[in-house]
């Protein structure tokens, strides 16, 4: 299987990187398509993040469900590993996950990260490694 061209096919998904130790893609229709771009503030500096998913060359794959980053038991981000495995594969594992990172209400998430059980996660680092 060939992750980029895997990637660059499939609705909705976008490659952020390709390089030596993979490809990382992120699914850019999560959170029902919500933009990212300035001037809107980073998602990611409150703990926001899309689905994504990384590819090792050797087939090794992480995909991180869209959610908040050490954020309350709803909306915690989870990391799923797989071992190496086809197109197949990769695809039915990502379904399910992508109309959940669609369907994410995110007012719901946003209040929760602002006001409710998320604002009190601890504070990430930045120290771990995504893979």
């Amino acid at each position: 299987m060939n992750p980029h061209s895997f990637f660059l096919q499939r609705a909705g998904w976008s490659v952020s990187y390709r390089g030596t130790d993979g490809v990382h893609a992120v699914y850019e229709q999560s959170l029902d398509g919500l933009d990212l771009t300035p001037p809107r503030v980073g998602l990611e500096h409150v703990g926001i993040q899309y689905l994504w998913c990384r590819v090792t060359p050797t087939g090794r794959t992480r995909i991180d469900t869209c959610g908040v980053i050490n954020g309350c038991s709803h909306h915690r981000v989870k990391a799923i590993d797989l071992q190496p495995a086809g197109a197949g594969d990769l695809a039915d594992a990502l379904g399910p996950l992508e109309a959940a990172a669609r369907g994410v209400n995110r007012h719901g998430l946003c209040y929760c990260v602002l006001a409710g059980a998320c604002s009190l996660r601890p504070v990430d680092t930045g120290t771990s490694s995504p893979c």
